[in-house]
């Protein structure tokens, strides 16, 4: 019984650790294509789910499903035609 808590708590440790939600601030969005550009990108990654972006707000909120490093989510936006000006976790 014990080694089965242990192993369960360990999991849902490493799990929240590469798990996260994500904000992003990001310049040059205009439109409602430009947020269909960006969720495409982010949802390529392969990592990223419940994806919002709100041309508007100039943001992006999604949750991570694995690691997702600063630098992929940078690339994402630009493929997209923008540029990732801050990114935040909790």
């Amino acid at each position: 019984m014990t080694k089965v808590l242990v192993f369960t708590i360990a999991a849902l440790m490493s799990f929240s650790v590469f798990a996260a939600k994500v904000n992003v601030d990001i310049k040059g969005m205009t439109c409602g294509m430009c947020e269909g550009k960006v969720t495409e990108q982010l949802t390529k990654t392969g990592k990223c789910t419940n994806v919002k972006v709100d041309a508007a707000a100039k943001k992006a909120t999604f949750e991570t499903k694995g690691e997702l490093t600063d630098s992929e989510i940078k690339k994402a936006v630009q493929e997209a035609g923008y540029e990732a000006t801050k990114i935040t976790r909790s």
